[in-house]
Order: C-alpha cells, then structure tokens, then sequence
C-alpha cells in the first residue's frame, strides 16, 4: 500500500489537487482501486508574494492481490456462457442488497448499477452460510469465488465461496434511543426509539431458515 501524506509547509498556503479524485482526493483521502494506479499530484505553493508548484507521482497499489470483476462484468460473462456456464472461477464483488436463503447463503449482490443473484454461499473451507462464525448481513461488501451462468434466462454466481467480507459502516447513533424496561417499552409509541437489554428466549425463522425475530426476557416480563 502506498500511504499519501501532504507536506508540512510552515506559514503557507498550500493546496493540492490530484488528477484522479476517485483514487486520492484532494484532501489526501486514498480509496483502494481496482488495479495498481498512478496518481499525479500538484501542489501550489505560496508564501507573501511568492509562489511555486511542485507535481510528484505515487502508486495506489490495487486493493486486492488477484482480478476481481464487478457485477456488470460478472453478468456479461454469464451471458456469454450461457446455460454451460464457464469452466473458470471468477472473484466477484457487491454490496449484499438481499438474502434470500440464511441456511445456504443465497442471495443479491450489487456494484450499484446491476445485481446479480449468488446460488448459495460458504466460507473458503466448505462451511454453510448458517454456521460460519460471522455471517454477512444486507449492506456488507463481499468478494466471491465461484463459476458463472445462465439459469432460467437469469444470470446468476453459482455455489461461490466467501473469500472478502467487510461489514458495513454502522451509522445509528446510541445516544438518541431511551433505555427502557420489556415492561415499559410495551407502553411506549409506535416510532418511539428505544433501547432494551434482556435475554433472548426464542429465536423465530421464517422460510429457507431466515431469521425473522426473536423474543427478549427480562427481569420485568
């Protein structure tokens, strides 16, 4: 990885603008690209009167180690394929937009322009989606391996194994919802946010053995 940091110009102005924005923005934040990418950066300089620029190039190494496609070019492969589906694995990356099956880890998968479904998902050791020790949720960015095709007319990642999981940012913010008793949150308002601590008693699933809820116990119900 090659780290960007501004240079520390003492009672100057200074102020940098950098040729590719999506790679290193122009306050130096550095986003992984796809493949390995040269990055122009100008600085503008000045000081009274005077003034200078200064241009210097780094490489942002690629964010992963092997090729990995995106979900519109997952899809054209499939396509291409067609219900043969292809003889080679592919890396794919998403943004999970749905689960379908928690047991077998089926499952919607976006780049934010096309989705394409995933035929079940497990960990890099065969492990089923239900057992592995963190599970994806909807909003996490994965990385899959598995072979491509065309099924039904819809193309799809067939039994993929999960080789990148990154949870997603959690934004909610704590401070906001009460603490509050099972008891009293039963007389509370619907939209009201609230915050309860208990155990859980029973976990409740809907088809495919998606968990749908559960039941929480305290020591006031």
């Amino acid at each position: 990885i090659v780290f960007h940091a501004k240079m520390a110009i003492v009672s100057a102005g200074y102020e940098e603008v950098s040729d590719k924005p999506e790679v290193v923005s122009n306050e130096g934040k550095v986003s992984r690209p796809k493949n390995d990418t040269l990055v122009e950066l100008t600085a503008d300089l000045s000081k009274g009167k005077n003034t200078g620029q200064l241009k210097y190039n780094l490489t942002v190494k690629a964010k992963y180690d092997f090729e990995v496609k995106t979900v519109s070019e997952a899809i054209e492969l499939a396509k291409n394929a067609g219900e043969a589906g292809t003889n080679e694995e592919f890396y794919v990356e998403g943004v999970i937009t749905k689960i379908t099956s928690y047991q077998y880890g089926e499952m919607y998968i976006t780049d934010g322009t096309s989705e394409l479904y995933v035929y079940g998902v497990t960990g890099k050791d065969g492990t089923y989606f239900d057992k592995l020790e963190e599970q994806p949720k909807v909003g996490d960015n994965v990385v899959l391996l598995g072979k491509l095709k065309v099924y039904k007319g819809s193309p799809e990642l067939e039994r993929s194994k999960l080789i990148v999981h990154e949870k997603a940012k959690d934004e909610f913010d704590a401070s906001a919802y009460q603490t509050v008793t099972i008891a009293e949150a039963r007389t509370k308002n619907k939209g009201d946010l609230l915050k309860v601590t208990g155990v859980v008693g029973l976990i409740t699933y809907a088809n495919g053995m998606n968990p749908n809820g559960f039941y929480l116990i305290d020591e006031t119900a």
